[in-house]
């Protein structure tokens, strides 16, 4: 349950704990991260190995982790799609394919 609400208009914001730190987030965005975010559907990107990273998303992650952030990419130079990415038409962007991405070698 999150410990606190605001409502600005007709925007809610929520406060709640991410990653041990207390956060707010606009409620209509909260968790929304991956699908909104270019690295989550580049071939640079590997979350899970901070060696094999896009430099780019490796230097964004260690600033959010150290200010208690979530950012997600809206541009980027350097965007390579994987060929898994889906294109969501609904609401104009690339989100995280369903299965595993089939990435050449």
């Amino acid at each position: 349950m999150p410990k606190n609400l605001i409502t600005v208009g007709n925007i809610t914001f929520v406060q709640y704990k991410h990653h041990s730190n207390e956060v707010w987030v606009r409620q209509d965005l909260k968790g929304k991260h991956p699908s909104y975010c270019l690295c989550h559907s580049c071939v640079e990107f590997s979350a899970s190995d901070s060696e094999a990273n896009c430099p780019i998303a490796q230097e964004l992650f260690e600033l959010c982790q150290q200010n208690g952030l979530v950012t997600p990419v809206w541009e980027c130079p350097e965007f390579a799609p994987t060929l898994g990415a889906r294109v969501c038409l609904e609401v104009g962007r690339i989100g995280r394919p369903f299965a595993p991405a089939l990435v050449p070698a």
